[in-house]
């Protein structure tokens, strides 16, 4: 799971999580939806989720490219 900061709207966040297709399916999702229902009586909004196919990484290791140490 990523919590993204940067390029979003004015004060949010985008969580991005990635599943493998044998692990994600209808009761996934649906758990999700859930989630976030709950999220929303904190006061919590807009919230979305959004599902895309993406093609198949070495995640393990591809996220590394984006993050550099910092002193």
């Amino acid at each position: 799971m990523i919590i993204e900061e940067e390029n979003v709207p004015a004060d949010g966040v985008v969580i991005r999580a990635y599943f493998r297709p044998e692990e994600y399916g209808d009761t996934q999702r649906q758990e999700l939806q859930d989630y976030l229902k709950r999220l929303s009586a904190y006061d919590l909004s807009p919230l979305g989720l959004e599902v895309r196919q993406v093609a198949a990484e070495d995640w393990a290791e591809a996220w590394k490219a984006h993050f550099k140490p910092v002193r």
